[in-house]
């Protein structure tokens, strides 16, 4: 996710693998002149939190599903457990 949201600043030349994580894009940013450094930080982060919401958001889906599942077996169980007595 985070290679999907990383935007490298127009104009700037770096690297290929500081779309591959926010430590791969701080470690370049390093070297690089001030202003630049900060339009790659930001970038960074910027792409950081939004494959971290989507991750976020993705996981809260699955347990959703999950406990309906889990919800829905047990209503089930508990209906079968019941026509049996």
């Amino acid at each position: 996710m985070y290679t999907l949201a990383m935007k490298v600043p127009s104009g700037l030349h770096v690297p290929a693998n500081v779309k591959d994580s926010l430590d791969e894009a701080l470690l370049v940013a390093e070297g690089l002149p001030a202003q630049a450094a900060e339009a790659l930080k930001a970038a960074g982060r910027s792409a950081f939190d939004q494959s971290f919401f989507v991750i976020i958001v993705g996981v809260t889906a699955f347990l959703v599903v999950a406990s309906l599942v889990v919800h829905l077996a047990g209503a089930r169980s508990k209906k079968r457990g019941e026509a049996e007595s």
